[in-house]
């Protein structure tokens, strides 16, 4: 995955999941991620508390991080060095959160200087509720390959939901070539805190018909002790295991397949045929 372009995609999903968002739970309001793709741009929304100066800073600078590794850092991603992973598609990208609007403009074969030197940018008004958007306009080549976008998008496991600590909604908006508009949500619900259950909902809308399809796991939670130390986690001497066992919704029955659970490691690694387990974290 890290050798592909579209690893760009579980950085973006890090980085939101990674944020603050005290204000939309104060508002009783789910903690969200969009995605929205066009053939020329691909747009990332969230209702976070807004950039900071770190944030910025971060985002600005190479090999910097606003996120601490510490003995209580659960932080999955890295601000700053995985931001840049975006313009392996874009060439100009506009961040908007709070006070701040900027962008970048990087052509490939630059110096470089253009993924680390904001621009001013003016701001827009913002959707309701959506407190930070980052907007990639494509490279030529990836307008071009705007198929191998989208499926990479839809090869994005559902399951990812599951290892993602503050996030609790995912939605997919894509409009095709055509202007056919597609929409995939993604609700992860915990059902029953004595058993652990979650269930993880699937809305797709198109054409003004709306399909929904429900899966149910049942969770468990192990803890390793004495785990060797780690510059990344800093102080940290435990792991946590989390495994996901998919389940018949009325009879809480297993619910195998045929073609395995995908393997976590905060990020998705790869599906595993021999292990009927979906582990997520």
């Amino acid at each position: 995955m890290y050798s592909s372009k579209y690893r760009f995609l579980y950085e973006l999903v890090q980085n939101a999941d990674d944020s603050a968002y005290s204000k939309a739970r104060e508002a009783s309001k789910l903690p969200f991620l969009r995605f929205r793709i066009t053939p020329t741009t691909f747009v990332v929304e969230t209702n976070e508390d807004g950039f900071t100066r770190a944030n910025v800073e971060a985002v600005c600078a190479t090999g910097k991080s606003s996120k601490k590794a510490s003995a209580t850092d659960d932080h999955i991603g890295e601000k700053g060095f995985g931001f840049k992973s975006v313009f392996s598609i874009a060439d100009d990208v506009h961040v908007q959160s709070g006070l701040w609007s900027f962008r970048f403009q990087y052509q490939r074969g630059d110096d470089g200087l253009g993924m680390v030197t904001p621009l001013d940018a003016d701001a827009v008004i913002l959707p309701r509720h959506v407190t930070t958007r980052i907007t990639l306009h494509l490279t030529e080549t990836a307008i071009e390959e705007h198929q191998g976008l989208l499926n990479a998008v839809a090869s994005m496991p559902e399951t990812t939901i599951f290892f993602l600590q503050k996030l609790e909604q995912f939605q997919i908006q894509v409009t095709d070539l055509n202007d056919k508009v597609m929409i995939t949500r993604f609700e992860k619900t915990p059902l029953d805190t004595s058993t652990s259950t979650i269930q993880l909902r699937r809305y797709q809308e198109r054409k003004n018909k709306t399909a929904v399809s429900e899966s149910l796991y049942r969770c468990f939670t192990h803890v390793i002790r004495g785990m060797p130390e780690t510059g990344y986690r800093k102080g940290r001497k435990s792991a946590r295991i989390d495994l996901a066992f998919p389940v018949a919704p009325d009879s809480q029955e297993p619910k195998l397949s045929e073609t395995g659970q995908y393997v976590f490691a905060y990020l998705p690694l790869q599906r595993v045929q021999q292990i009927q387990v979906c582990s997520f974290s």
